[in-house]
């Protein structure tokens, strides 16, 4: 059997796996022998898959495998071969794939002879879904406020990882709203360097965090990026429609760079996270 938890929302993909895996082991494997994980990409990831597969194992009559992109990196001299592997005994090995992204049209076409394949899409929840997804996930934390419920469900807008970051920390004790205001400044500093305007530099040093602002910069230009070459598919609708009102910067490339400059000469020990921030100038 092959089961595909698809993106764009990973957290809630990923969570669909999980709970895929804890369920196997329950009914089929207390002992969590029969569980395995298969590290990698590419031809090494589902070479040792079709190993597992055409190896009957003789203490494990189910078994679970768990991959990640297995149909993305998968080289297309390997479809077939995968395709005939995961056909061979449908009710005692089951495959769980994270996929990143929705399959293809041609890919979905390649797996079709797989005689049994359960599909599980996560696309990003927006308005009240989202609110009500959000909802769920603290009731498992034993949250009850529904203020604090709504205000992390509003600060997140779509972003199930940073809500479901905002909730252990409400569920530890700690205030989720002090966390979103660094988190906005953050995004808002990115805005402002993406946007060429003159005061960025100082917001930098008044948030003190350049680690922090250098992660939401880069996440920013990629984003800009895929909007501008209309390729924003997986992002939340909400970056997609302030992106596409901001008026193209034939900059934005350089500024990509000097990112990625500051990424290496950082890491490399030229200099430290102020020194290199430099380099943006």
């Amino acid at each position: 059997m092959l089961i595909l938890c698809s993106g764009p929302d990973v957290f809630r993909a990923q969570e669909r796996v999980r709970e895929l895996v804890t369920h196997f082991a329950q009914k089929y494997d207390i002992d969590q022998t029969s569980v395995e994980r298969l590290e990698g990409s590419g031809t090494v990831v589902v070479d040792q898959l079709i190993e597992r597969v055409n190896t009957p194992s003789l203490f494990a009559p189910r078994r679970f495998l768990r991959v990640s992109n297995l149909w993305r990196d998968c080289p297309k001299a390997k479809q077939a071969a995968l395709v005939q592997a995961l056909s061979r005994d449908v009710e005692n090995v089951i495959v769980v794939s994270f996929e990143e992204e929705p399959l293809t049209e041609v890919l979905d076409r390649i797996i079709q002879p797989i005689p049994k394949i359960t599909r599980y899409d996560f696309p990003l929840l927006q308005g009240q879904a989202f609110v009500a997804w959000v909802t769920q996930l603290a009731q498992r934390l034993a949250i009850t406020d529904a203020t604090t419920i709504k205000n992390i469900a509003e600060a997140a807008q779509g972003d199930s990882w940073r809500a479901w970051n905002e909730l252990l920390i409400a569920a530890a004790g700690g205030t989720p709203a002090e966390q979103t205001e660094m988190g906005l400044s953050v995004y808002e500093l990115a805005d402002a360097f993406l946007q060429a305007r003159p005061a960025w530099r100082v917001e930098l040093q008044e948030l003190g965090q350049p680690s922090q602002a250098m992660h939401a910069m880069l996440g920013q230009i990629r984003a800009l990026l895929r909007v501008r070459d209309q390729a924003a598919q997986t992002l939340p609708s909400f970056i997609v429609r302030k992106l596409q009102a901001w008026r193209p910067d034939p900059q934005t490339e350089e500024r990509l760079a000097r990112v990625l400059l500051y990424y290496f000469i950082q890491r490399s020990g030229l200099a430290n996270e102020e020194e290199a921030t430099l380099i943006l100038s």
